[in-house]
């Protein structure tokens, strides 16, 4: 185990931040090191939902809709053809009636996952689409990794 004293973390943290010395006063560095802990992060829950939907033409092709009473914070989203043959070129999603673009991709895709730098939040009847470029029919299964927030 590093053994820590006050000079050392003090030095750690002006590197890890880049601390500056204020020109009028001294870097100031209380005595006493005070954890912090968000219990809503706690409290999160995340999990799975999934569809199956059969594919029998080109367009675009509503997945998933986040129902009136809730909010979703998705984190990861797959996209893979179950069967037949068909691809994808684009994942987007419908706020109340304007569609999103969420990611292109230049050729045809027949597995996709999706994972977003931030939370992708979808609000109540917001809809996960997907647009087919070429199909023969298949089957498309999806799933999400999805924290469910209950909206009053």
């Amino acid at each position: 185990m590093k053994k820590c004293n006050k000079a050392l973390l003090l030095q750690e943290l002006i590197e890890k931040f880049d601390l500056q010395q204020w020109e009028y006063e001294p870097l100031l560095f209380a005595e006493t090191i005070i954890p912090v802990y968000d219990i809503h992060t706690h409290l999160e829950r995340w999990t799975g939902k999934s569809e199956s939907i059969t594919i029998t033409g080109n367009g675009i092709k509503n997945i998933h809709t986040c129902p009136k009473d809730e909010r979703w914070h998705i984190r990861r989203w797959g996209l893979f053809q179950v069967g037949g043959d068909f691809t994808w070129d684009d994942l987007q999603v419908d706020r109340n009636g304007v569609s999103v673009p969420i990611r292109h991709f230049d050729t045809g895709q027949t597995f996709t996952i999706y994972e977003p730098y931030q939370d992708l939040i979808l609000e109540a009847n917001h809809i996960l689409q997907v647009e087919i470029a070429y199909t023969a029919e298949g089957d498309l299964y999806s799933f999400l990794d999805v924290k469910v927030e209950k909206i009053r």
